[in-house]
């Protein structure tokens, strides 16, 4: 079968291309990962704990030491919220709310939303060179720009209160 196309040919796509598939596919798989280890009723702490930790890191940015890192931001970011959640067991009382049918996809939703909303705090708190060097140059523009990062700290916050106003 000489003049069937080969899967190479077929599927030929750039590396670039190929690279932003396979964050894609890991970003959903640790988003539905996040979502359904912790629950719902963890996942709102968490939900919560990014904001207090990017708010809390940003203000202490320059007080302490790690200002002249260049990494200082996101190393007590990381710090911040690993220490919240682990002290948070009911620090601050948010869930999901739902009903018996529909409860795997608002985890889902929330999983993937709280996880691009920590890489979107991540990456806007590191320099954009030390991004590109390690991953692709598009994931800066949909993390760590500006917008992004407002997009991706509103999102899950309308996405939360448009489900819990949905069962009402």
């Amino acid at each position: 079968m000489p003049d069937l196309p080969s899967i190479k040919t077929l599927f030929s796509l750039s590396k670039e291309t190929v690279g932003l598939l396979s964050f894609f596919a890991i970003f959903v798989g640790t988003g539905a990962g996040v979502g359904f280890l912790f629950g719902r009723g963890k996942l709102g702490n968490i939900f919560l704990d990014i904001y207090i930790s990017l708010a809390v890191s940003g203000a202490l940015l320059g007080v302490l030491p790690f200002d002249n890192i260049p990494t200082g931001g996101a190393i007590l970011f990381c710090i911040l919220l690993a220490f919240l959640i682990a002290i948070d067991q009911h620090l601050f009382e948010l869930h999901i709310s739902s009903s018996a049918y529909d409860i795997f996809w608002r985890v889902f939703v929330m999983g993937l939303l709280v996880t691009g909303m920590a890489v979107s705090a991540l990456v806007s708190l590191l320099p954009a060179k030390t991004v590109a060097s390690f991953t692709l140059a598009p994931l800066h523009v949909y993390f760590g720009t500006p917008l992004a990062s407002a997009l991706w700290l509103s999102l899950p916050l309308l996405v939360l209160i448009f489900m819990n106003k949905r069962l009402k």
